[in-house]
């Protein structure tokens, strides 16, 4: 029983854990892209050249600048990730509710068939009692067509 608990556990924690590192990799990428990290890097690289020993005190002075850089960019990235995680629910319900009509389309198929089939007899059988019993005299062409909107028109004269 206490290993399927720990499984369960690591079930739960797994996700989470991946939801971490994929902040932190989003944070990464954030941080990395910003103008002043690329000063920062460039600076630090030519101090190295020289022979300075790292820090220097430009780079502590620069220090709250990074830590609000960096917090900033984790927010961003939490940010992005919850919404990202909202989507990915949301499809994935869609996905479970499309499935449960997909599942009672193919229950009830056969019913559907046989109610539309005896839907079109009834139409059909009503609509052969409407129509008179002989077709070839239900509509007749008048021989002569009267134009009455010229008074004195007469097409037979």
């Amino acid at each position: 029983m206490a290993s399927t608990q720990g499984s369960s556990m690591l079930q739960k924690e797994l996700p989470a854990l991946a939801k971490t590192s994929w902040i932190l990799s989003e944070a990464s990428k954030l941080h990395e892209s910003r103008p002043s990290y690329f000063v920062r890097s460039s600076f630090s690289q030519s101090c190295e050249d020289n022979g300075v020993s790292l820090p220097t005190y430009w780079h502590l002075k620069q220090s709250p600048v990074v830590l609000h850089h960096g917090i900033d960019d984790v927010a961003k990235s939490a940010r992005l990730v919850g919404l990202a995680n909202d989507a990915v629910g949301r499809l994935d319900s869609k996905r479970k509710n499309m499935q449960k009509t997909r599942m009672l389309l193919n229950k009830h198929h056969p019913k559907i068939l046989g109610i539309s089939a005896m839907s079109a007899q009834k139409v059909s059988a009503h609509a052969e009692e409407d129509l008179p019993m002989n077709r070839e005299n239900s509509f007749q062409i008048p021989a002569v067509i009267k134009d009455t909107s010229v008074p004195g028109s007469d097409p037979c004269i």
